[in-house]
């Protein structure tokens, strides 16, 4: 999967829930523009200047046009302001990072309800975002993509699905969950490796976390055994985060963070919710 290429539209994305994208004027609702490279991706915002010329009138006569034209100008509403802030950002974060590649779409805003399906339903694209709170806005996650976050996300899908990565073929049978759980044994050796740095534990783990959200067949359909990765994924997880701190992890604690976290809560909501039968045990990650 290369992220940069899907379409991030919660609503229409049937497979996953999870859209990566590269956003410049781009709605957590909206279909976004085709890609560019960071080095393409330029925010150009328009700023509401006032006119400074003198219109005093020599014949003495009344103007009735104020030059002061704030008045006129609309207010921006949360939805819009939210999005300056993050594509202010991402423009920055370009320019620091060569690295950079786009973001990926954890919590659009069709999924603010906690009890809304990871699928979502066709809704109308026309929708009026100004209808949206700064408090809803703030709930939206992202996560910045960088270039090994981007391959990794890959690499987990040729170590899930081996020479079938581009077909997917068994994603809808039982023995894709032998897949999965053969997967972790590979996850966790790389993890253990003693060149392994706390920032590429961190993407190896959220690119597999991530995929295991994305193609989650294996959680309805396995025949037991499953909790032993559930259990050694959320341990992974909770030794990350309590060894390391922001700058050991090079994430940035404005979107990363909070949408890694988000990703964890949505992981485990999904697991911890499902029947005791299904033995996939509890994902701790915390």
């Amino acid at each position: 999967m290369m992220p940069l290429n899907n379409d991030d539209n919660p609503r229409k994305r049937k497979q996953s829930s999870i859209s990566t994208t590269t956003p410049t004027t781009s709605s957590p609702t909206g279909t976004i523009p085709s890609t560019t490279t960071s080095k393409e991706r330029v925010v150009v915002q328009t700023d509401n200047t006032t006119n400074t010329n003198d219109t005093t009138n020599t014949n003495d006569t009344t103007n009735t046009n104020d030059t002061t034209n704030n008045k006129d100008v609309e207010t921006k509403c949360p939805h819009d302001i939210y999005m300056d802030n993050l594509n202010s950002f991402l423009t920055d974060y370009a320019k620091k990072h060569d690295d950079y590649k786009g973001t990926m779409l954890i919590r659009g805003l069709n999924q603010l309800n906690d009890d809304e399906e990871d699928e979502i339903e066709d809704d109308d694209d026309d929708e009026d975002n100004s209808r949206y709170t700064m408090e809803q806005m703030q709930q939206v996650r992202y996560i910045i993509m960088t270039t090994d976050r981007n391959n990794q996300i890959e690499e987990m899908e040729n170590i899930i699905f081996g020479s079938q990565a581009n077909i997917k073929m068994e994603l809808f049978n039982t023995s894709f969950s032998y897949k999965v759980m053969d997967s972790w044994y590979e996850v966790k050796s790389r993890l253990q490796r003693k060149n392994a740095s706390p920032s590429q534990k961190l993407d190896i783990l959220f690119a597999y976390t991530c995929t295991l959200l994305n193609f989650d067949t294996w959680i309805h359909d396995n025949e037991g055994g499953m909790d032993v990765l559930v259990k050694g994924l959320g341990a992974a997880w909770k030794r990350l985060l309590k060894n390391y701190n922001d700058e050991a992890l090079q994430w940035d604690v404005e979107y990363t963070k909070p949408g890694v976290k988000e990703l964890l809560r949505r992981f485990g909501r999904k697991i911890n919710a499902m029947e005791d039968y299904y033995d996939l045990g509890k994902f701790q990650y915390e």
